[in-house]
């Protein structure tokens, strides 16, 4: 949802990934393998799905020039970095 600046991930891939109901915390996200990490908020919202809030996600939508219809794909990863 770029016009909105949020991210969703669907309640089958947060929970792939080891993200807890009512869990809140941040996330590093990058566009490559080798790019800048933007530092992103995220939270469960109460549908299951994990969202990325517009503090961090505006900034990494700006940052990179994304805009409403690109495609882009997503590789979630768990680490403790």
């Amino acid at each position: 949802m770029v016009d909105r600046h949020i991210m969703k991930l669907p309640k089958s891939l947060s929970e792939s990934c080891g993200i807890k109901p009512d869990e809140e915390g941040s996330a590093g996200i990058r566009l490559t393998a080798r790019g800048s990490v933007t530092t992103c908020a995220y939270g469960v919202d109460t549908d299951g799905r994990t969202h990325f809030n517009s503090v961090g996600w505006k900034s990494f939508l700006i940052g990179k020039n994304l805009h409403v219809g690109q495609a882009i794909l997503i590789t979630i990863r768990n680490t403790h970095r």
